[in-house]
């Protein structure tokens, strides 16, 4: 056998877009899920006292945030690998016009609320930030009163996140669903 190490096609790194796909359905379950506890949803009657959280509403204050956390950062990790890739390659000029219509169509992916302009623009920085990101911090609604130590919260599908660039400080807030809905689309090219 001739050692594999002298092949002479490109390796890059390999990246399945089936755990891509099954990382977007994670990420939308999980958000929509949240979303789903933004509120009891039941009228009382005077003096009627709300009832205590379940096991499976406690399980999913417990761990949603840490799963959702993870599982953004593979995502963003083997999507900035992909695009590398497809990047250095010979359809790098017709993978990038598909890019560009998907971002284009999407108009950005979130807010700049500190640090320079267009840091959601694009999934790749928006990718970035998920990566470098020293807070991360989804946000949450209630459809209770919010002063009710019973209310009960819900993620509504936004992420906020923190982090430096050398000594410049970033603060943007990333719309989860429509970033997932365009890596769902980026992906696709070249089935």
């Amino acid at each position: 056998m001739e050692n594999p190490y002298w092949h002479e096609d490109y390796k890059p790194h390999l990246v399945d877009k089936a755990e891509l796909k099954i990382l977007c359905f994670d990420i939308n379950n999980i958000v929509t899920a949240s979303a789903s506890q933004q509120g009891s949803g039941e009228v009382l009657e005077e003096g009627e006292e709300k009832p205590g959280f379940s096991f499976i509403e406690r399980l999913m204050y417990e761990m949603a945030e840490a799963e959702l956390s993870k599982k953004l950062l593979r995502l963003a990790l083997l999507v900035r690998t992909f695009d590398d890739t497809l990047l250095r390659s010979d359809v790098a000029d017709e993978y990038s016009s598909y890019k560009k219509e998907i971002e284009e169509r999407n108009n950005g992916f979130g807010v700049t609320f500190e640090g320079k302009d267009g840091q959601t623009n694009t999934i790749r920085e928006c990718c970035n930030k998920i990566i470098h990101a020293d807070d991360v911090r989804p946000v949450y609604d209630t459809d209770d009163d919010r002063d009710d130590p019973k209310a009960r919260w819900g993620m509504d599908g936004t992420l906020e996140l923190e982090g430096e660039q050398g000594k410049t400080v970033w603060r943007i807030s990333i719309f989860i669903i429509d970033l997932i809905e365009a890596i769902l689309e980026l992906i696709d090219y070249q089935k």
